[in-house]
């Protein structure tokens, strides 16, 4: 007869528990605690032969803290017409970060990519560019063109910067009805600002 605990279990019993508790919790960590090797495996990107792999690798990288690493991936899914990859990569290079030297004007032919590869972001950012005159003439008109194309798109901030173009007579006549419509189309899309604007109008 095995011995018992208070509870009413063997010790044989106990042992099989513990060892099973054991190869259980064993398993787990193998599967959650190697996630950061496992996504970081083939870290060449041009490995990569997925334009939403390599974007989300680059996110990978970017949470990380690695925003040098981040950005070839960015770029390996831009070359493989990925917008949102194009998009992030102007970013980087927009404020300098990641070991990359500021350029308006390199960030400007990624937003263009972008904006051409259908990524919404793509198409707003680089009409910012426009409005701002930055890495190059300013030109409220283009900046106009863009905006609109991002509202299309459903950017919230492209049909708000639409909507304020609208508003303040830049880039196009002054028209507050279409002004309000896309604040409310902003608004629609999430974006705050867009819907205080809206009810602005509406007074």
């Amino acid at each position: 007869m095995h011995p018992q605990n208070n509870r009413g279990f063997t010790l044989v019993e106990l042992g099989i528990v513990v060892t099973v508790f054991i190869v259980l919790a064993t398993t787990l960590y193998m599967c959650t605690g190697n996630s950061d090797s496992d996504a970081s495996e083939n870290n060449d990107p041009q490995d990569c032969q997925i334009g939403n792999e390599c974007l989300t690798k680059g996110s990978w990288y970017g949470n990380k803290g690695d925003l040098s690493r981040a950005g070839m991936f960015y770029g390996r899914a831009c070359e493989l017409k990925k917008g949102a990859g194009c998009n992030k990569l102007g970013l980087l290079v927009e404020e300098g970060a990641g070991g990359y030297q500021q350029s308006f004007q390199e960030a400007a032919q990624y937003f263009e990519k972008a904006c051409n590869y259908g990524e919404a972001n793509g198409c707003s950012n680089l009409g910012s560019l426009y409005e701002d005159g930055r890495g190059g003439v300013q030109d409220n008109s283009r900046a106009k063109e863009l905006y609109d194309k991002a509202c299309q798109l459903k950017s919230a901030i492209g049909c708000y910067s639409l909507a304020y173009m609208y508003e303040k007579a830049a880039g196009a006549r002054r028209d507050l009805v279409k002004a309000k419509e896309n604040y409310g189309l902003s608004c629609d899309y999430g974006f705050q600002m867009g819907c205080d604007a809206h009810k602005k109008l509406n007074k």
